[in-house]
């Protein structure tokens, strides 16, 4: 979901066209979801709604109590700069090529979709500049270029015959590519015992496509936040961040899901024992007086007073898993509430993690959502289990 503009500013993610082949490498920035209602919270959308992780089992309220009595993890709120490689370059959409004879677009007359993965022939990564000299050679030889394409769990062998525009000098295939994600969020939590990260709290989707953005690998430093654009009525406020120089590598991304970014700390440094408080249950999490925590300057992690208003009858993992409106006055002045770049900040409750911040509403920017703690820390444990 969003509200028509990318989180932390399009002007960002223009990236470095080659030529005009239309093959670009792109950053893309990403923060918060922004809900789509400005409904009240029961009819906002269908968040009540129990469903089954895809590719996993449900996990019953009971399992799920059994295994948050014993899990205590360290409560982070830090910002975070995230990059997330594609394992081949991603097809975001396609550019019209005007040719002597007429306009169209080479790759998607050869049967490419928007989505799709491309590699070289014998299945290997390729990066824009190398699959820039493959289509300049293709063209000079007037030959079809070969290229595997993944789509889904399909692997296709395709060939498209590059073109020059009328009067161009140079062959294009018609189609725009990234092989990378970027941006700035925030980290919810570390599980101490397995050194495992969860943060943001929903999903990484590529804003052209609509798509999960596929991880082939990923990263994870220290950011700071260098300006905040208060959220009023209509129109989300946002962080606006950056990755701190020189920063070191803190953890590696392994996994994008509905729940958030997951991953593996490296730097042990990020271990904060002080931090540590149990999971909350879903049962645990109830209406009534919470803690958000987040950055909104620099590098100050702070804690600010909302309210959970509602919490959804989940049976197993969804989004969407409670509704809360800030109430600090601090807060409120200074960003109007919530904001994009607050994915993934954490809430407490009762001294426990009861879940984090991952949605805005544009009508209200003191209202929201967030996702449930207990479903981030189920993904933590099957990331483990896979690893």
């Amino acid at each position: 979901m969003h509200s028509g503009r990318n989180g932390l500013g399009e002007g960002n993610s223009k990236g470095k066209a080659i030529r005009k082949c239309a093959l670009i490498l792109l950053a893309v920035l990403w923060t918060m979801g922004v809900a789509e209602s400005t409904s009240e919270m029961g009819s906002a959308s269908p968040a009540s709604k129990s469903v089954t992780t895809a590719g996993r089992p449900a996990i019953s309220l009971t399992a799920a109590r059994a295994m948050a009595a014993s899990a205590n993890v360290i409560v982070s709120g830090e910002s975070i700069g995230v990059t997330l490689k594609t394992p081949g370059l991603l097809v975001v959409g396609f550019h019209p090529i005007h040719t002597a004879e007429r306009t169209y677009s080479p790759a998607e007359a050869a049967g490419i979709h928007v989505g799709d993965l491309l590699f070289a022939r014998d299945g290997k990564a390729i990066d824009p500049v190398s699959l820039e000299k493959l289509v300049q050679q293709a063209g000079v030889a007037n030959k079809p270029l070969h290229l595997r394409v993944e789509r889904g769990d399909r692997k296709l062998d395709v060939q498209i015959a590059p073109v020059k525009e009328a009067n161009g000098q140079h062959y294009q295939l018609g189609l725009w590519l990234k092989d990378a994600a970027v941006g700035v969020g925030t980290l919810t939590f570390i599980d101490p015992s397995t050194h495992r990260f969860a943060a943001l709290g929903h999903q990484v989707s590529d804003p052209q496509t609509g798509q999960p953005v596929p991880i082939g690998s990923g990263k994870i430093v220290a950011a700071k936040i260098v300006a905040l654009e208060k959220g009023e009525r209509g129109q989300p406020g946002e962080k606006q961040g950056e990755f701190l120089a020189k920063s070191p590598q803190i953890g590696t991304v392994t996994g994008n899901t509905e729940f958030g970014i997951f991953g593996k700390i490296t730097d042990d440094t990020s271990l904060d024992w002080h931090r540590m408080v149990p999971i909350a249950t879903p049962a645990q999490v109830h209406p009534g007086p919470a803690t958000l925590r987040t950055v909104v300057r620099g590098e100050k992690i702070e804690d600010f007073q909302v309210e959970i208003i509602s919490v959804m009858n989940q049976r197993t993992p969804a989004p969407k898993g409670l509704a809360l409106r800030v109430t600090d006055p601090k807060l409120l002045h200074t960003s109007g509430g919530i904001v994009q770049g607050m994915s993934g900040s954490p809430i407490l409750q009762d001294g426990r993690l009861a879940g984090a911040v991952t949605h805005v509403f544009v009508n209200d920017p003191t209202r929201g959502y967030g996702v449930l703690a207990q479903w981030m820390y189920e993904q933590v444990r099957e990331e483990e289990k896979a690893a």
